[in-house]
């Protein structure tokens, strides 16, 4: 019998590989509180807020009052966040106390005498892209493109004009989706975003005045010509055929597009030319237009926060200095990201907390987006968007759908709630594709393939234990 179980130990231990601890107990490997100062400091995006930081108290015994908050026992941690709002001169020091719930035993919250777990949530990295919408996710909100398939034609053979498809970017942002160029024009200028996009000498990119007795045989030689839609007169767009691929196509068409529109010799270098135009998308005051412009760019810079370019690693440093970056960035690599599998693990990650928090996140995103369109702006009208009540995050796990109630009677947890996950993205709504309810190969050796529920097919599952996830929850597929 000994010579039996010395056996046994010895072929285990050898051969058989063990539970990954990092994997099971991943919810330790992160803080709740950390991801409370990534949300508040997103919220520097308004220019007139600075988040001070916050405290914390993790014993109940001297902050709780249960006569007044809740009814049965909860384990929370008291946090007390701080923002200094200055606006025009007015200071005023906010700070406003929540209660943020806290693990018990690696795995679940106790709230109002109930045991509820957090089951993770398995969502798209950054950068996501389908057939109408290519996106990069930020923490207050996504830059997002509308896009959809054209054409332009091409006049090098001016009697048979070639037609080159190609697709039409369309940056969706504060409710209005239009040619991104007019932010660059009207941040950098016309020669200077030609620059930013790689078009830096003269010959790269010129407009030329249509002459019907000019021969263009020897400018087709060295040059891409189209033409814009002018009704006035008819100007050509002279591309270096150096610089021109497919992944420059989409700047040339959306270059070509916006001076279709708003060509004009002597005012295309002026940028307040380009100011007044993009002012005019926003709002219809004349007198308004400009300043209307610099709020906009303001807003679109600080989406890019520095805590955005910290959660996002799928762009290299130099591509996420800003938001002007970042987006060129997306455009020279749609022929890339077009292709990305979003069923694939590699274009996913695992999260927990972040959807816990969301409520924050979207008050921020909110109170953002209503401070950016307010006309007359106060320091009340500011520091009213901080209607936080203590249980703030409370109640509203109670509601969260991705919060369950354990039943385990056993005690047996680690599969029953501690590797339970879920495909279902709260912030969306609508039936989903019957494409995402399917399996993948990449979830061989990470996740289960055989959980199902009945009345949800497809959208939730369990965790491998012998899975491996790295800090910011990435798969390692095999």
């Amino acid at each position: 019998m000994n010579s039996q179980m010395s056996v046994i130990h010895h072929y285990v231990d050898k051969n058989v590989e063990k539970f990954n601890k990092d994997t099971i107990y991943f919810r330790d490997r992160h803080s709740i509180l950390e991801q409370i100062v990534s949300y508040c400091k997103a919220f520097e995006v308004v220019e007139y807020v600075k988040f001070l930081g916050l405290e914390y108290e993790d014993d109940e015994s001297k902050t709780i009052d249960y006569n007044n908050v809740f009814i049965e026992e909860t384990r929370a941690i008291e946090v007390k966040i701080k923002f200094e709002v200055n606006f025009k001169g007015e200071k005023e020091i906010i700070e406003r106390i929540v209660y943020v719930p806290k693990l018990i035993n690696n795995w679940h919250f106790k709230i109002n005498g109930v045991n509820y777990f957090p089951i993770y949530q398995l969502i798209d990295k950054a950068i996501f892209a389908d057939p109408k919408y290519y996106s990069l996710k930020t923490l207050l909100m996504p830059m997002r493109f509308k896009h959809k398939k054209t054409f332009i034609k091409e006049y090098s053979n001016m009697e048979e004009p070639e037609k080159i498809h190609t697709e039409e970017f369309l940056l969706y942002l504060f409710k209005v989706a239009i040619n991104y160029l007019y932010y660059f024009f009207a941040k950098f200028g016309y020669k200077d975003t030609l620059k930013f996009f790689g078009f830096g000498d003269e010959d790269d990119i010129v407009f030329h005045e249509y002459n019907e007795d000019e021969d263009y045989s020897e400018v087709s030689e060295t040059h891409k010509i189209f033409f814009l839609n002018n009704r006035k007169r008819k100007f050509m767009c002279l591309v270096n055929k150096n610089k021109f691929n497919n992944d420059t196509l989409y700047f040339i068409y959306s270059l070509i597009d916006i001076m279709s529109k708003h060509y004009n010799e002597n005012k295309i270098n002026d940028n307040k030319y380009w100011l007044k135009i993009l002012g005019a998308i926003f709002t219809k005051s004349t007198n308004n237009q400009i300043d209307k412009a610099n709020k906009v760019l303001f807003s679109l810079e600080r989406i890019m926060s520095e805590e955005s370019k910290r959660l996002i690693d799928e762009i290299p440093e130099e591509d996420k200095q800003d938001t002007y970056t970042t987006l060129r960035w997306m455009i020279y690599t749609y022929n890339k990201n077009k292709y990305i599998d979003n069923m694939s693990l590699d274009s996913k990650r695992l999260q927990c907390y972040e959807y816990i928090l969301y409520p924050l996140l979207k008050l921020f995103s909110n109170a953002t987006t209503r401070i950016m369109n307010t006309r007359n702006l106060t320091l009340k009208t500011i520091t009213g968007v901080f209607n936080i009540k203590k249980n703030f995050f409370i109640k509203r796990m109670i509601r969260n759908e991705l919060i369950r109630y354990k039943g385990s009677v056993n005690n047996f947890d680690l599969f029953n709630c501690a590797l339970k996950i879920t495909f279902k993205n709260t912030r969306g709504s609508g039936e989903i594709s019957d494409k995402y309810r399917g399996i993948h190969p990449s979830f061989i050796g990470c996740i289960d393939l055989i959980t199902s529920s009945a009345s949800d097919p497809g959208m939730s599952g369990c965790i491998s234990p012998f899975a491996k996830i790295s800090d910011n929850g990435i798969f390692e597929t095999k």
